[in-house]
Formats: structure tokens, sequence, C-alpha cells
């Protein structure tokens, strides 16, 4: 894969992850976002259910698309901090199931 389809892509997977946190917790980016959404999608495809989270839930649909772009960015991203918050980054590897 490109280094260009990959950003694409964890972009994509950056702009999911924070609309989850939106729908969730009204909130776009929190501090434990990445780990909380990671762990609710692992526990959702492990469990085949959807794993609730703050005022809503992930579903085992929505966790399969996260998961899988996950997998093939190679890891979850987060909000550029020392930059622009609409701009992802990828520090945190991807492990999986």
């Amino acid at each position: 894969m490109s280094d260009a389809s990959r950003d694409e892509l964890l972009q994509r997977l950056g702009e999911l992850m924070s609309d989850v946190s939106e729908r969730c917790y009204s909130a776009q980016w929190m501090g434990d976002t990445l780990t909380a959404i990671e762990s609710r999608c692992r526990r959702a495809l492990l469990d085949h259910e959807p794993q609730p989270w703050g005022i809503d839930e992930i579903s085992v649909a929505e966790a399969t698309e996260l998961w899988s772009l996950a997998a093939q960015v190679g890891g979850w991203p987060e909000p550029d901090w020392d930059g622009n918050f609409d701009t992802y980054v990828c520090d945190t590897p991807f492990t999986s199931l």
C-alpha cells in the first residue's frame, strides 16, 4: 500500500472514531477515546454483541469496519496534538484478535 493510500485510510479511521466519540459522549475526541474504542471493538468482535459506551453503543458492524481499517493501516489513530487536530497520526500499533 502506498503512503498516500495508508494516510487516506488513517484519516478515514480517525474521522470514524471521532464520529463514534461524538455520538456516544457528545465529544469529538477525549483522552481515552483510542483505548476505549479499540477495546470495545475487540470485545464486540469476540462476543458478537454490541458494546455500550456512554449514551450509545458500538455495533458489531461498526466494530468490524473500524477493526478492518485499523488492520489495513497497521495501527489506531489519534489527533495530531502538536499540529492540526483534524489530522490524525498513528502511534498505537494494531494487534490482532
